[in-house]
């Protein structure tokens, strides 16, 4: 799309037959880099001013990944607006320029040149004038811009990483949010960690009750009936404990676990960079084991070297007794039910767990999916029953097979009859584009033959300039009813691949083919799943819903 002045998009009134449903994504590396007019916040206004200039577009949802990456698209916000797209409830994406949504060259143009056409998804970047219903994005104009973004976020994290090593060096911190129990405060070119008294007391008691035996559980039961506010809120309200009108979430394992790990409560500085990658994992273990670089007595420490060391064994041993009692060699299954499943009591995503089972030839996994908010203790808190991966297939199977039967036709036979609909469609947009431009043809030469009369007296000038000014607004709605026609006729190839994928794939089914991502994501837009072993399938392009029972599947 040919981006025009805000004066002049304002004062455009274009009526358009099809309203797109937008997503805006925004991302941030906080690199130190980036500029200020690259804030999140910026970002999204100029997308939302955007929006709303165009009469075709429409405001779903925001989605910003903040201290993110684009050389992966591994991002929460984006996993989500991906969620919402595949959902049918976003089917135009606008980012303020190709960087924002991304830095790798490759992933990029698979998105732009297969994904996106795939699910019909329009996408504009505004600063780019990138619209790919007007743009091809194999262009080289393209592919240069997506080249050069992956070899700018490549040098730039080289020079992250050496700046985070002279960081270290002079014992600052390079972290984009204080660990929880401190703040930080500017000393000279240094970031300090200095102890909040108020967060470090539930620290302490963290590692306390830890040591005495509390599981995690106990522990997040106790910080919930305690009205302690997880981290990430405390940073949003500045303080530990609820106050009237704040909303209060249960701590999550994975934070007890971070806390519980790491050192910089004993007064460590941990170089965040080894050998060029970012240090993962229990650092708790590798620093106490000389893995890692690290400053020791860097900033005063919240719990003792001794506590710290107790906690550490303690978590090793049972990490051994876990070993001791798994098989760690097993490989996990693909999970093709990924961001399909969804509570049908909340809404949330159901997750997917996995344990161990004897059988005679050895141990095997088994695999059961449950509502993200079952084990939650707040507001939120579900009580949807979990289902079994068996249990799961088998009423995935039947409503394939349902769904399969409902038509009589062989593969060749739909897919044919598909494409021949949508060439018949094609013609129909071409010959009525065909129409406008000769319509606007013929107005513009009747503009000649009225300005030939006016010449020869027929016409005053008044009556001249009256049939001028409606020959310019036929001119111009004929005009954007071409824009319309021309949009339609690029959009059909892309949707008649799409259809014709889902019934390739669903005649597939029909021969036994075995369930995989693939298929899943192919055929089913979503599974809703509710109490007492019953689904509700969502299929893609048939317009209908599954409900799916134990024992047996209807419509």
């Amino acid at each position: 799309m040919t981006r025009t002045s805000k004066k002049k998009q304002t004062s455009t009134v274009v009526k358009k037959d099809k309203i797109y449903s937008v997503g805006i994504y925004a991302r941030l590396s906080v690199d130190g880099t980036d500029r200020k007019n690259e804030s999140i916040e910026n970002q999204l206004e100029q997308c939302r001013e955007y929006v709303r200039t165009q009469e075709d577009l429409e405001l779903f949802g925001c989605y910003s990944d903040l201290g993110k990456t684009g050389t992966n698209f591994q991002r929460d916000d984006f996993e989500r607006l991906m969620a919402d797209v595949r959902m049918r409830k976003v089917d135009c994406i606008v980012v303020k320029d190709l960087s924002r949504f991304g830095r790798n060259h490759l992933e990029m143009g698979n998105y732009l040149g297969k994904i996106f056409p795939f699910l019909g998804v329009r996408f504009i970047a505004i600063n780019d004038n990138f619209d790919n219903m007007d743009g091809d994005p194999e262009t080289l104009s393209v592919q240069l811009k997506n080249l050069v973004n992956e070899l700018y976020a490549k040098d730039i994290s080289v020079k992250i990483r050496s700046s985070r090593v002279k960081q270290f060096e002079r014992g600052s911190f390079s972290g984009c949010h204080p660990v929880y129990g401190y703040d930080v405060v500017k000393e000279g070119n240094r970031r300090i960690l200095v102890v909040n008294e108020e967060a470090a007391a539930v620290v302490r008691e963290i590692f306390a009750r830890y040591l005495n035996g509390a599981t995690y559980a106990d522990l997040i039961e106790w910080l919930y009936s305690e009205k302690i506010h997880r981290p990430g809120d405390h940073r949003k309200y500045k303080h530990v404990y609820q106050q009237d009108g704040e909303v209060l979430h249960n701590w999550h394992k994975a934070t007890l676990n971070q806390i519980l790990n790491n050192c910089a409560y004993i007064g460590y500085l941990i170089c965040e960079q080894k050998d060029g990658e970012r240090v993962s994992g229990r650092t708790s273990t590798k620093v106490l084991t000389g893995e890692l670089k690290v400053r020791e007595g860097n900033h005063e420490p919240i719990i003792s070297e001794e506590v710290f060391q107790k906690v550490a064994r303690q978590f090793e041993e049972r990490s051994q007794k876990f070993s001791s009692g798994s098989s760690r060699n097993l490989p996990m299954e693909e999970d093709i039910y990924k961001n399909l499943l969804y509570c049908g009591l909340c809404g949330s995503k159901f997750t997917r767990e996995c344990g161990l089972t004897n059988r005679s030839g050895g141990k095997v996994r088994n695999y059961q999916y449950r509502c993200t908010n079952r084990d939650t203790i707040d507001d939120r808190k579900c009580d949807n029953k979990r289902i079994s991966l068996i249990v799961l297939n088998r009423l995935v199977e039947e409503a394939l097979e349902r769904e399969f039967s409902l038509s009589s036709l062989k593969q060749k036979d739909l897919v044919a009859a598909s494409r021949h609909q949508a060439e018949a469609e094609k013609k129909k947009l071409e010959k009525e584009i065909e129409d406008v431009v000769y319509k606007v043809e013929q107005i513009k030469k009747s503009g000649s033959e009225d300005y030939m009369k006016y010449r020869l007296g027929e016409f005053s000038e008044s009556a001249m300039m009256e049939k001028a000014e409606k020959r310019k607004k036929e001119i111009e709605k004929l005009q954007d009813r071409q824009k319309i026609l021309s949009r339609r006729l690029a959009e059909i190839d892309g949707k008649t691949e799409k259809r014709n994928h889902y019934l390739r794939t669903l005649m597939k089914c029909r021969k036994g083919t075995p369930l995989t991502a693939e298929v899943m994501h192919a055929l089913i837009e979503r599974i809703d799943v509710y109490p007492d072993k019953r689904v509700v399938i969502h299929f893609a392009y048939s317009g209908k819903e599954v409900n799916g029972l134990e024992g047996g599947v209807r419509l």
